[in-house]
Parts: C-alpha cells; sequence; structure tokens
C-alpha cells in the first residue's frame, strides 16, 4: 500500500509517461490491433527514456512497465515491435530489479505449457527475453 501511496505522489516523469501510453495500448487491444508504428515509435522513445532515467524512477516503474510489455509481447506484434519490447525488457531488468527475471521467466513457462505451442512468433519474443537477460545485458544486440 505504501508504494501506491508513493507513485501517487511522485511527479510523473519521462518514463511515467511512456509506461502509461505503453499501458493504454495494452488496455485498448481488446478493440482493436495496435498500431505497428506507433508501438515502435513508443518503444523507441522508451529504450532511450530507460537509458536516461534514475535508477530509482525505473525501479518505481518497473512492474508496470514489465507488465505492459508482456501484455504487448503476447499479443503477437510484428518482428520490429517484438525486437523493441524485448530490448526494453532486458534492459528494464537489468537497470531495475532483476529478480523479476526469475517471474518472467515462470511466465514463459506458463504461456508455453498452455497449448500456445503453435504460436511460434509469440514466443520467439520471450526467448530474446531470457537470452538476453542471461547472457547479453550489456549490448542488447540481438
Amino acid at each position: 500500500m505504501s508504494k501506491n501511496l508513493v507513485r501517487e505522489n511522485v511527479p510523473l516523469s519521462r518514463f511515467g509517461v511512456l509506461v502509461a501510453q505503453l499501458e493504454s495500448i495494452g488496455a485498448s487491444a481488446s478493440q482493436q490491433s495496435p498500431d505497428p508504428l506507433l508501438s515502435f515509435d513508443l518503444l523507441s522513445d522508451l529504450l532511450s527514456a530507460i537509458d536516461e532515467e534514475p535508477q530509482e524512477s525505473i525501479l518505481l516503474w518497473q512492474r508496470k512497465c514489465e507488465d505492459a510489455l508482456y501484455s504487448l509481447l503476447k499479443l503477437g506484434s510484428r518482428r520490429p515491435v517484438r525486437h523493441l519490447a524485448s530490448v526494453a525488457m532486458a534492459k528494464i531488468i537489468s537497470r531495475g530489479d532483476s529478480i523479476s527475471i526469475y517471474s518472467r521467466a515462470s511466465s514463459l513457462q506458463g504461456f508455453l505449457s498452455d497449448a500456445k505451442r503453435s504460436e511460434p512468433q509469440r514466443v520467439a519474443g520471450w526467448f530474446k527475453i531470457s537470452f538476453s537477460v542471461f547472457f547479453d545485458t550489456e549490448n542488447y544486440n540481438i
């Protein structure tokens, strides 16, 4: 509960605004599929904001950002969007709280076991996240 109070009293940073926009794309996906160009631009801005943002702000918005990126990947976005979302996920985990990689790996395991193996494009983003975080967290050249 105290985290919610802290989040309400903190001024919204550029990073927080981008996370909120990313959440709105995921929330509106039930009515219409996300616009690939809008998603690509938003993720490009998010990547630069992650580099510029202080770690305290990253930690404050990390969970919401991860959830929004996860929903974008789960929607089955196109390859450039999946790539940027995967890189953003890797960066956010490496700059923020790295313990969340375990919950994300668990989500991947659940996603794969839910008989969705016939959707290789959606799963591809998750493999990129896992490998980039475990093996290439400094370069993100996937």
